[in-house]
């Protein structure tokens, strides 16, 4: 019996050839948008799994308690992890990982720079999975001065030489052993280094500290079978308050699994790049939609063409189960062809979509029983999504009416085929919408007001040992005309991650305890980044007091910081954090965070150049590449063994919204495609409709009809069908992309005319896709059409 269902089916695709191309091409279209979805949807959520006991692996965060609310951090004091593993006995292993920033490294003739490195404990490779394919995972980083690299930068410094026992030198000053080789991290791994050195190295830093009030590194445990995530969560805190009593932190527990798309920082609990899976998913389920629509109208449409063969198969004897099974097979077998075109569309479209999306997908790493089996729950799902309606309402056929000739569509046919144009068009337009709200939010992040100017301002990163020398170098290149100022900064202008709540002044409430963001400068950070200035003056080596010493300092504070003091004339204040000191300016608000975030108080002062983590050199306007070239001459005439390597501040802050302009792009495509699968299913609606039109169309010629009336009989419904869709989607649109853009602290406003704008591009692509059938109705000859008819 099956076999014959399958063969009839075969026939039917064949015997109405056009409609059944359409409805393969749309479907396979749809189904090929949605495997990239998929598959990218898929590699997202499987970051992490790959560890052997990756349920049971933690990262400790941290909820801080402010008067303004909680702020959510992922880092831990320093000294913590090695005694919860101690007093707490759920935890089977701790390990604290944390940076110590870029380092120069050199082999022989072979240097440069490295970022990808991290400090680590020796429990590291007892926590995570990572392949060691030389060495023992228990002693390769137990040494002081060991370190281990990945089989990239193995073949990087050493080339076909045995690494292992070799000395790299970091920086200028130290030498570590090779003492163990790790393959590669895979791409979808949270943590992704190409060398670890032993965590005790970092005691060598300025920022290393003993104290439990100091968060700045990352720390995880594994905890043991069966173990109460809240009993521990307790215990973390209650041992992190003994230690410093003045605490109102809770410490919690994050799944290591979920760090990839739930993590966040800072106030609010917003929902990270689990936003993006939403939102895919969202799309991936519209373009399908589109697409099983497309099979159900052309299906439904064709049904007068079909009413004699369901009569015939009832008065020979088949139960509507049987012509059920019968459509449903149809269906099925569309779709799983459908689905062979698609999986050579997606090969075809691997390569572009690794360059939009970041990824490095490839038909080999496709290939795994998971990918199959989504396709299979892909392909039966649309199938039976397809043929639904189809199935249910051409078994109602009743062989007396249809023997008769008299039935010409079916039951609500007409009806159902107008709703469902008008939700493929109201999808597309809400897609064609969100896609031009993410375009305008990404340009208003782009040319939002920073407070600091970026243009002419590049940033050259101290790596390792190269602060040491920045005193010299820019002494150096101050002589250079090109250069207006030079200074320096611990944090990145888009990037302070430093704070504290340890700050009083005269007059602030008792019961008052606020997060304040800081930073220590150079002299002429103010000028050199081009921030206004409200009151007050900037550092100045004239004044000796400064530059910090020991507990005294001056400081600049933002005009954040200045409301949340409350003094009118804040400029002369005495100001208590860290150091005891005057504030000598406020500087005018400007965003040194990412735009996600609304600017935060915020105090700096002038801590020294063995702090400085980034020098900033502003440019007098001119041309830049001539301008680069004679700093570079400068820094090599100074610095010869150290690479000069410099970023222009612009740069770097549009590479912030990369995710965004990835997203956007993808979304563009997506939203074509889905108008393109909406257009391919009207294209068969309008060929069906002039087919069963022809000879009405030609009486109307005959008797005198212009072009015109005729014209607007093939698009007036069309055309109320799109007002219709717009009306709906309009509203929908409006509250989706509203939700979308509170994540935003700085977002663009709505406006109609992108709604509008959405609907008309969708309305003219939809005339000019009936606009072929309409022309080609208008020229036909009245007269061979009635002949022929």
């Amino acid at each position: 019996m099956l076999r014959n269902y399958l063969l009839v089916s075969w026939r039917n695709i064949f015997r109405h050839f056009s409609v059944s191309f359409l409805n393969i091409l749309g479907l396979s279209t749809g189904l090929a948008c949605s495997l990239l979805i998929y598959i990218w949807i898929a590699d997202e959520l499987s970051y992490d799994w790959f560890h052997r006991n990756a349920e049971r692996i933690y990262r400790v965060v941290e909820d801080q308690n402010y008067s303004n609310g909680i702020y959510h951090v992922t880092v831990t004091p320093w000294p913590a992890g090695p005694v919860w593993k101690e007093m707490i006995p759920e935890i089977e292993e701790a390990c604290r990982i944390t940076s110590p920033g870029s380092i120069l490294v050199r082999y022989k003739d072979n240097f440069f720079y490295e970022d990808r490195i991290s400090a680590v404990d020796s429990s590291f490779f007892k926590l995570f999975s990572f392949e060691l394919l030389a060495g023992d995972p228990g002693a390769v980083l137990s040494e002081p001065g060991s370190i281990v690299i990945s089989t990239e930068m193995a073949e990087k410094y050493f080339g076909n030489e045995e690494p292992v026992g070799k000395e790299l030198q970091v920086n200028t000053n130290e030498v570590f052993r090779i003492t163990g080789v790790m393959k590669k991290m895979p791409l979808n791994s949270t943590i992704n280094q190409d060398f670890l050195i032993p965590f005790d190295y970092m005691k060598k830093s300025n920022w290393y500290s003993d104290t439990w009030s100091n968060n700045a590194i990352s720390t995880y445990v594994i905890l043991k079978e069966n173990s109460d995530l809240s009993q521990v969560n307790k215990k973390l805190t209650g041992i992190a308050d003994e230690r410093n009593p003045d605490s109102e932190t809770d410490f919690v527990l994050t799944p290591y699994t979920r760090l990839h798309l739930h993590a966040h920082w800072g106030y609010g609990n917003k929902p990270g790049a689990i936003l993006h899976i939403w939102i895919f998913t969202f799309i991936a389920i519209l373009v399908l939609i589109i697409a099983c629509i497309n099979f159900m109208n052309l299906s439904t449409a064709r049904s007068a063409s079909r009413a004699k063969e369901i009569g015939l198969r009832k008065v020979a004897g088949a139960h509507r189960k049987n012509l059920i099974t019968q459509f449903f097979s149809e269906s099925l077998l569309t779709s799983f062809l459908a689905m062979i075109i698609a999986l050579f569309m997606l090969i075809l479209l691997l390569a572009p979509f690794n360059l939009i999306s970041g990824k490095e997908f490839s038909l080999v790493k496709l290939l795994t029983p998971g990918f199959v089996a989504g396709l299979l729950i892909i392909s039966f799902t649309t199938g039976i999504l397809s043929g639904l309606y189809p199935a249910m309402i051409l078994s109602r056929f009743r062989p007396l009416t249809t023997l008769k000739g008299t039935y010409s569509s079916g039951p609500g046919g007409g009806k159902f085929r107008r709703i469902t144009v008008a939700t493929q068009f109201a999808l597309s337009i809400i897609l064609v919408s969100g896609t031009l709200v993410l375009y305008r939010q990404l340009h208003h992040m782009q040319k939002q007001n920073l407070g600091y100017d970026q243009e002419n301002l590049l940033y050259i990163p101290l790596r390792g040992d190269l602060k040491n020398s920045y005193p010299l170098i820019k002494e150096e290149l101050l002589h250079e005309t090109v250069i207006k100022y030079i200074s320096a900064s611990v944090d990145p202008p888009q990037g302070f991650g430093s704070s504290s709540s340890n700050a009083s002044w005269e007059g602030k409430p008792a019961d008052m305890n606020v997060l304040i963001s800081m930073t220590g400068v150079d002299y002429d950070y103010v000028e050199a980044m081009g921030i206004k200035m409200k009151s007050g003056r900037t550092f100045s080596k004239d004044f000796a007091v400064d530059a910090a010493h020991d507990t005294i300092a001056n400081f600049l504070i933002n005009e954040q910081m200045e409301k949340i003091m409350g003094i009118e004339n804040v400029v002369g204040a005495k100001l208590q954090f860290g150091s005891s000191g005057t504030i000598i300016g406020v500087m005018k608000d400007f965003n040194f965070q990412s735009l996600h975030n609304k600017i935060e108080p915020l105090i700096i002062w002038n801590w020294g150049s063995n702090y400085n983590n980034y020098m900033y050199i502003r440019l007098n306007p001119g041309n830049l590449q001539s301008s680069v070239k004679q700093i570079q001459r400068a820094w090599e005439r100074t610095l010869p063994n150290i690479p000069f390597e410099y970023h222009f501040v612009e740069t770097e802050f549009d590479n912030l919204y990369r995710t965004e302009m990835r997203m956007g792009t993808l979304m563009n495509y997506f939203a074509v495609l889905a108008v393109l699968i909406a257009c391919i299913g009207l294209f068969g609606l309008a060929t069906f409709s002039v087919e069963q039109r022809t000879r009405e169309m030609s009486i109307r010629k005959a008797l005198g009809a212009s072009a015109l009336s005729i014209a607007r009989i093939f698009t007036s419904e069309i055309m109320m069908l799109l007002l219709v869709a717009t009306v709906i989607a309009v509203p929908i649109a409006w509250f989706l992309m509203s939700r979308f853009l509170q994540n935003y602290s700085y977002h663009t406003k709505l406006s109609l005319w992108i709604f509008v704008a959405s609907a008309l591009l969708t309305m003219v692509v939809a005339l000019l896709t009936i606009s072929y059938q309409t022309v080609r109705i208008l020229l036909t000859n009245p007269a061979e059409s009635l002949k022929t008819e």
